[in-house]
């Protein structure tokens, strides 16, 4: 795996990795992206079902403030990982530089040994499999400090996730320099991240990661099953106050 020096300078190449060792990385690393993924995707749904359920969320709002950051959480710390910088991390521009160092690893031979045990591994060892060039240069520069949207996760990450910024605890973020990371922002790195780990996994052993999770939309039976609840119990109120006073039939729902 290749790493950068803590000047700046070129990056000094390990040993050679074997197709066991990169598996590990990719397992590593797709471990951070498909979980930034899964945590993120149940913030921003969580966020939108409670701004429509408003009456679930003021039955329990400790709970489901507490839920929402917890997921948001949950999404920035391996989202950070995987746009690390540091030389010796795992993160998504020293496995694309160790992509870089060890193409031979891509090499139909090499990945028809990877599948010896899949049907169609003929079929899909004619495909072009070494990663070209250019296109791997760019995705290095889509994953580096230099690029605008890492540069502004690695400074949130400084100042307001991996460490807390004096200065912007003092006076507030809004009125500081410290970036602020929106929800679009997050969404483009998500993708980024996504969609560069696919490009090489696909050619390395024809293999995706999925970032959805069976059972995402299980808040749902929970937001339904509040929302009836709190309407029975407000049925069943409305009721014993007929019994005790019928005119109350007529008094508007609270």
């Amino acid at each position: 795996m290749s790493s950068t020096s803590a000047k700046g300078g070129p990056a000094k190449t390990q040993a050679p990795l074997n197709s066991d060792q990169f598996s590990k990385l990719v397992q590593g690393l797709a471990d951070d992206i498909v979980s930034a993924h899964i945590h993120w995707r149940m913030h921003c749904d969580l966020v939108r079902a409670l701004n429509k359920a408003h009456v679930v969320g003021a039955q329990s709002p400790t709970f489901w403030h507490y839920t929402v950051r917890a997921h948001e959480a949950a999404a920035l710390g391996p989202l950070c990982r995987a746009y690390d910088q540091e030389g010796s991390a795992l993160h998504l521009k020293n496995w694309l530089e160790a992509i870089r160092d060890n193409l031979p690893l891509f090499e139909r031979e090499k990945f028809r040994q990877r599948l010896a045990g899949n049907p169609h591994v003929e079929s899909l060892a004619q495909d072009h499999r070494v990663p070209d060039a250019h296109t791997l240069a760019g995705d290095i520069g889509l994953v580096s400090s230099s690029d605008p949207l890492v540069k502004k996760l690695q400074a949130y990450r400084s100042t307001a996730f991996a460490h807390r910024g004096v200065k912007v605890t003092l006076v507030g973020r809004g009125n500081t320099s410290a970036p602020q990371l929106a929800v679009d922002d997050v969404d483009k790195l998500l993708e980024r991240a996504r969609a560069i780990l696919s490009r090489y996994t696909i050619l390395f052993g024809a293999e995706v990661h999925s970032v959805h999770v069976p059972g995402h939309d299980d808040y749902g039976y929970i937001l339904r099953t509040v929302e009836e609840n709190v309407a029975r119990v407000r049925r069943e109120a409305r009721g014993r106050a007929l019994l005790i006073d019928p005119g109350s039939a007529e008094a508007p729902e609270e």
